[in-house]
């Protein structure tokens, strides 16, 4: 008995023969039929297969842009121009035509924002372009340059680098917006501004050879980004630039960090900076408060089950265990990571919806675990010292760059009485600025919403006419 099958209702015509006949009693072969059965179900499973895989590529062609090493062959659209909020995490790679892309590994690794620095910045009418620097231990990291729109013709402009803090982004400086934020400011004054991101955060998350899902990767603190990353970025901007002229550097709690790492362990890059203005730094601890402070106090054991050994929170939420220990309300902001170590925002009530939105979608922006450790290790030694080592203490009295520091007596993680010693302990110091009673806290000083009104016009002021800062502060 021979049987074709060609469609469903083919099918259903087999099955009505087959019980007709076992009704008369009728000889049939079940095992043929049952094989022709098998065999068009198998058919139809890979048709279902082969449908779902086209439906799949055309979903991945209409909303995601597909990421090549190699450098596009036409002049790619300004990033103001870009309007899909579909941003694959090779995005934050995307350059000008005329920079060198990278051999990325594993670039597919963490999650991104809706929107880069660059594109954050075109929303609000700037132009940013996109840099790649290596360090010597194979990290890859982004740089952000703005394009200056003002000309100033009559005097050379600053080359100034601003670094963010810990578990942050190049995109933490700009989240105030067009008029408020401190590299416009800068910007729109003239100077060269370029924005640092240091590695294990969305812009820098790759490297030469190691994944950044690999322990291997993780295994840096602040130590490592100040030894390596810093030089890297200074190098290839003074190689950008084809000058040796000192640059002017702002950092903000880690990037303070690590430049004090930098300047007191390879010394000669004090001649690389001409001044340096620390805001909320982190050095000397032993005043540190909040959740820092209760972290520190935690069996070492704990801590590892806790917070593991490689990514700082990467689902960007606090874990409950420790909301449960440290909050005692309620608050949307103890549910992420960088607010939970630095301290709820103090202007928090004076903010708009949309602020608060911006905050909670680029805040924080990755870190390794070793990074908070670290920290820990000086609240507990009250010294500041190498990873692990608190007898190798980091020598302050070499640094000779002049030093600029600015603290908030609002701030638990940045104490003004650290600060005083940290001030002490400088070769160098230019000055100490502490701003008082004006709800700052550790992160503000970084986006305060009037921080452009208390500091961020000084500074400008400052760089401007020369180091004497008893005439702007």
């Amino acid at each position: 008995m021979a049987l074709s099958v060609h469609s469903p209702y083919d099918m259903r015509k087999l099955f009505i023969i087959v019980i007709i006949l076992l009704n008369q009693n009728q000889q049939v072969s079940c095992g043929s039929i049952f094989e022709v059965i098998f065999d068009k179900l198998i058919g139809i499973k890979h048709s279902i297969v082969t449908t779902i895989e086209m439906v799949r590529k055309n979903i991945q062609t209409a909303f995601v842009r597909t990421f090549s090493l190699n450098p596009p062959a036409e002049k790619p659209r300004r990033l103001r121009d870009v309007s899909s909020s579909f941003i694959q995490p090779a995005r934050l790679f995307e350059k000008m035509s005329k920079y060198e892309t990278p051999d990325l590994k594993n670039v597919f690794c963490g999650a991104a924002h809706s929107y880069t620095t660059p594109q954050l910045s075109a929303s609000d009418g700037r132009i940013m372009e996109t840099h790649v620097a290596y360090t010597l231990d194979g990290y890859i990291l982004t740089l952000h340059r703005l394009h200056s729109s003002q000309t100033h013709s009559k005097r050379e402009k600053r080359t100034i680098l601003l670094h963010h803090g810990l578990l942050g982004s190049s995109a933490d400086w700009i989240l105030l917006g067009p008029k408020k934020s401190l590299p416009y400011i800068l910007s729109d004054a003239g100077h060269d501004v370029w924005l640092a991101n240091s590695r294990g955060n969305y812009y820098s998350r790759t490297h030469v050879s190691m994944k950044c899902n690999s322990e291997k990767y993780w295994n840096f603190s602040w130590q490592e980004i100040g030894e390596y990353d810093l030089p890297a970025t200074l190098d290839y901007i003074r190689k950008t630039k084809n000058s040796t002229e000192p640059i002017d550097y702002i950092g903000h709690s880690m990037g303070a960090t690590a430049l004090l790492v930098l300047l007191s362990e390879k010394r000669n890059y004090n001649s690389y900076l001409r001044i340096a203005i620390l805001l909320a730094p982190l050095a000397r601890m032993t005043n540190t408060g909040g959740s820092l402070h209760m972290l520190a106090t935690m069996e070492k054991t704990e801590l590892v089950r806790i917070l593991g050994t490689r990514e700082f929170m990467p689902s960007r939420r606090t874990s409950p265990l420790l909301s449960m220990k440290i909050c005692h309300r309620f608050d949307e902001f103890c549910n992420n990571p960088l607010f939970f170590l630095s301290g709820t925002p103090l202007q928090n009530g004076i903010r708009s919806i949309q602020f608060k939105n911006k905050l909670q979608e680029y805040v924080p922006a990755g870190g390794s675990t070793k990074t908070v450790q670290h920290y820990l290790e000086l609240i507990n030694n009250r010294e500041f010292h190498h990873y692990g080592k608190p007898d190798r203490k980091f020598e302050l009295k070499f640094i000779n760059t002049p030093i600029l520091l600015i603290s908030s007596n609002d701030d638990s993680i940045s104490n003004v009485t650290d600060n005083r010693i940290l001030y002490l302990s400088l070769a160098n110091p230019v000055g100490h600025i502490i701003i008082e009673g004006k709800n700052l806290s550790h992160s503000e000083l970084a986006w305060g919403s009037n921080a452009d009104i208390l500091f961020y016009y000084k500074i400008k002021d400052m760089i401007d006419v020369g180091l004497n800062i008893n005439e702007i502060f």
